[in-house]
């Protein structure tokens, strides 16, 4: 739960919904091929697809840090 307030802290810096900061960050992460996203409404597939972010390195790293991700490839 701490990890999703620590995020809600950054979209708020953004100025962005969570949906915009996963898909911009998955879009933006050199391990990270390709976002897939989810949406119950035609209204979330119209904002999940119009508004990418490009997200500063300091935002990615800040998200990095806040999801604490190891990505190894085997």
């Amino acid at each position: 739960m701490e990890k999703a307030i620590q995020l809600e802290t950054v979209s708020k810096e953004l100025g962005s919904t969570h949906s915009q900061q996963a898909i911009s960050w998955g879009l933006g992460n050199k391990n990270v091929s390709n976002a897939l996203a989810g949406a119950s409404s035609l209204e979330q597939i119209e904002e999940e697809t119009t508004n990418f972010l490009e997200l500063p390195d300091t935002i990615m790293t800040k998200i990095d840090r806040i999801l604490d991700i190891k990505i190894t490839f085997m």
